[in-house]
């Protein structure tokens, strides 16, 4: 009866939970989008946590290269057995043996798996800073300039005034309140998260406010008129 009660849970909260799509927000899968409200003491570990699996849990994979070994000429073909990558012709070995490299979107366990040497959350992702439009990605870093990585695909940056939801998404590198805005466009007393937001140059706490003079409190040079902040007071 127990185990009845258990499954029908389980199929009932199948049901509730919407499918990977536009009823999530576009921040729902983005790792850069969590890093901005996640600790970082904490993000460390969750980067550590979705890592690929080792080479040594498949493979005695060497530190390097054998001299002696004729590298990658006449490595073995793909489908014979293997214990490490430099063995193949293909210089991958999985799962002990040598198979061909994958492209980008393909599952993968580690960056010699991927024709571009970038493996992340176990696919094949475009090696940093060359992913075209639609190319897949999880780092905004993985996509060509002016490009940013949205929903696992690779998207052109906002300008000014459209919806946004990470900085990333952004021209400007600001996205605030899910629009991006230009540098130097919130005035005192508006939020903000850095001081180039701000028209006067200066978030402090978290909020647009003037520049102090020198004997005021600092704890940081923007905070300052003179932008020189030591032992916490603004000096000359």
């Amino acid at each position: 009866m127990k185990f009845s009660l258990i499954v029908a849970s389980v199929l009932a909260l199948a049901v509730t939970l919407p499918a990977r799509g536009s009823l999530l927000p576009d921040d729902f899968f983005d790792l850069e989008a969590r890093d901005s409200v996640i600790p970082s003491r904490v993000q460390p570990v969750l980067r550590q946590a979705q890592s690929p699996v080792p080479d040594t849990l498949y493979e005695r994979a060497p530190q390097a290269y054998p001299s002696n070994y004729p590298y990658p000429t006449d490595g073995k073909p793909n489908g014979k057995s293997c214990t490490a990558s430099y063995q193949c012709k293909s210089d991958y070995c999985h799962h002990k043996v040598c198979d061909v490299k994958k492209g980008n979107g393909h599952v993968c366990y580690k960056d010699q798996g991927c024709i571009s040497g970038n493996c992340r959350n176990k696919r094949c992702v475009p090696a940093d800073g060359t992913g075209v439009i639609g190319s897949n990605c999880n780092l905004s870093t993985q996509c060509s300039t002016g490009l940013y990585c949205r929903r696992g695909s690779c998207d052109t940056k906002k300008p000014a005034g459209h919806v946004c939801y990470k900085d990333n998404g952004c021209v400007s590198g600001s996205c605030v309140n899910k629009r991006c805005i230009a540098d130097g466009s919130l005035p005192i007393g508006d939020k903000c998260s850095k001081s180039v937001q701000c028209g006067t140059g200066n978030c402090s706490r978290a909020r647009c406010a003037n520049r102090v003079a020198n004997g005021q409190f600092c704890y940081k040079n923007v905070n300052c008129q003179s932008l020189s902040c030591v032992n916490s007071l603004c000096v000359a």
